[in-house]
């Protein structure tokens, strides 16, 4: 029994610096890992904040796009009154009865087309490739269109449907000439 007392004494203390070797390396590689957490969720917390703190130019607070300088509004009633378009080479813009939009004048009228769904007209930037001029198309609240007078371009944005008393039609705001960015 001595014996084995005496090897278990001599067994700790030749390993006992083993044995704080050990714990002093696993606390050490604890404390580098902990560090390494740290520094991965500051930086992606910094990135965030980057992320989230700078908006594009052309955005405000809600989402929705600003309009671009030189923005015009108008009310475009159904009763096919033209309504002149600003900008040399530019027609005007009419709304048949039956909430169409159509367009004529200009330097040879080409067409009229509708981009689709937008947040506004600042997000009318390009002109589809490939697409077919109509010589008329639905008018939507929310949808964006593009105006084509053999070469020059107007682009519109229907803000919304206005009814009252004898006046229907939309609330438009337009910017001509425009150029595709």
């Amino acid at each position: 029994m001595e014996r084995l007392w005496y090897f278990c004494k001599t067994f700790v203390a030749i390993n006992h610096n083993k044995v704080i070797n050990y714990l002093q390396s696993n606390y050490f590689n604890n404390i580098m890992f902990r560090l390494k957490v740290q520094s991965i969720f500051c930086l992606c917390f910094f990135v965030f904040v980057g992320y989230v703190s700078c908006t594009k130019d052309n955005e405000s607070q809600e989402g929705n796009l600003k309009d671009p300088d030189g923005t015009v509004i108008i009310n475009v009633r159904n009763d096919a009154t033209s309504y002149s378009l600003q900008g040399d080479n530019i027609g005007a813009l009419c709304l048949s009865r039956d909430n169409n939009f159509y367009a004529w004048g200009g330097a040879g009228y080409t067409g009229i087309n509708t981009i689709g769904s937008v947040s506004g007209l600042g997000a009318i930037t390009y002109i589809p490739q490939g697409i077919e001029w109509a010589s008329s198309v639905a008018a939507f609240p929310g949808y964006g269109y593009i105006i084509n007078f053999n070469g020059y371009y107007a682009r519109f944005y229907v803000v919304d449907w206005i009814t009252s008393v004898g006046f229907d039609g939309v609330i438009v705001k337009y910017q001509s000439p425009w150029q595709p960015y």
